[in-house]
């Protein structure tokens, strides 16, 4: 009874049909389940797997590969049908809810992870403790700086895309030349098509500093034009609107923008270790980092970030110091193990 049921469940598991109340109970029976019986019932499964509509061999294996998060960046080397299984097994147990981290390392290598650095998610109207990267729905990106908030419209992404920042951030704004993208911040209203920049608007600041980084970027007050700003420029905006409203524009002479600052301070690392360096990533890109064995948690790097880079990149660049060393980025989930495991 027990064979017949988990086998219903992981089938329905690895087509992605299973349902919240299923996935704890199928949580439940792989916990109290063998390794090898289950690996032979995955195999079993996946033998037999066949989708409702007709899929030639190619396209099945294209579906399973899209089940396991592969993509064509990470496939750097072909992956041999056994190491599929295995695949196949880890994730299976891998998107369990509630097992997780703990049966995607009990399974796939039979043993437990030596560090898990679990992202603390909150939304992006709280404020935290550390900086952390932002998708926003149009594909625009923002680092928030630690204790800065962004309140996104209701109606973001219809006519206008428009946000409201408190404290600190960094824009990398998807270019949209219909949808302007708008962000107020105290009395400034900044307004850009495609660009990327740094405001800095904390209540306690006494003036609204806005830096261009790349494009151009129109500043308003109470309905006046400010300025509009290019590469290398900042306004300062003067907070007290009782007095005459006036801005100054200059252009740095420094060639590291005052954004480059703050968003690459937490991704500068001297000889810390990939646990730690693990706890700042998972933070800041919002996703679970599970370390497979000892010799990678333990190993002291050094290494710097720009700030901006994406997670595949860091993770891409911490894993070619790191020898024998491979990472695996699915389901908001990363999984850095030996290689030739």
């Amino acid at each position: 009874m027990k064979t017949k049921k988990i086998t219903e469940l992981l089938a329905k598991r690895i087509s992605g049909s299973l349902n919240p109340s299923e996935e704890i109970e199928l949580a439940k029976l792989v916990q109290h389940t063998d390794n090898t019986e289950l690996q032979k019932l995955l195999q079993s499964i996946f033998n037999d797997y066949e989708p409702e509509s007709h899929l030639s061999d190619k396209e099945k294996e294209k579906k399973l590969d899209s089940i396991l998060g592969i993509n064509s960046k990470n496939k750097m080397r072909s992956i041999p049908l056994r190491r599929k299984y295995r695949q196949v097994i880890a994730v299976a147990a891998s998107l369990i809810v509630i097992l997780a981290s703990a049966l995607f390392l009990r399974i796939y290598t039979n043993q437990t992870p030596a560090f898990v650095a679990k992202a603390l998610v909150a939304p992006i109207d709280t404020a935290t403790t550390f900086n952390r990267n932002v998708r926003l729905p149009d594909g625009s990106l923002v680092i928030l700086k630690a204790g800065s908030t962004i309140q996104v419209s209701k109606h973001f992404n219809q006519q206008l895309r428009e946000v409201t920042l408190t404290g600190e951030a960094y824009f990398d704004i998807a270019h949209n030349k219909a949808k302007p993208f708008i962000i107020y911040s105290g009395q400034a209203k900044t307004t850009v098509l495609g660009t990327a920049f740094n405001i800095s608007a904390w209540p306690e600041q006494a003036e609204i500093v806005v830096s261009v980084t790349r494009g151009k970027v129109k500043v308003e007050c109470e309905s006046e034009l400010m300025g509009i700003l290019e590469k290398n420029e900042t306004i300062h905006l003067p907070k007290d609107t009782g007095k005459e409203l006036h801005a100054q524009i200059v252009e740095s002479e420094d060639s590291e923008s005052p954004a480059e600052a703050w968003t690459a301070s937490d991704l500068t690392f001297d000889h810390i270790t990939m646990a730690e360096i693990a706890k700042v990533v998972s933070n800041r890109y919002g996703v679970d980092i599970i370390i497979q064995n000892n010799r990678i948690a333990q190993k002291e790097i050094v290494a710097s970030f720009n700030g901006t880079d994406d997670l595949n990149t860091v993770l891409q660049v911490l894993c070619t110091i790191i020898s024998d060393c491979q990472f695996e980025l699915a389901n908001g989930q990363v999984s850095i193990s030996d290689q030739h495991k």
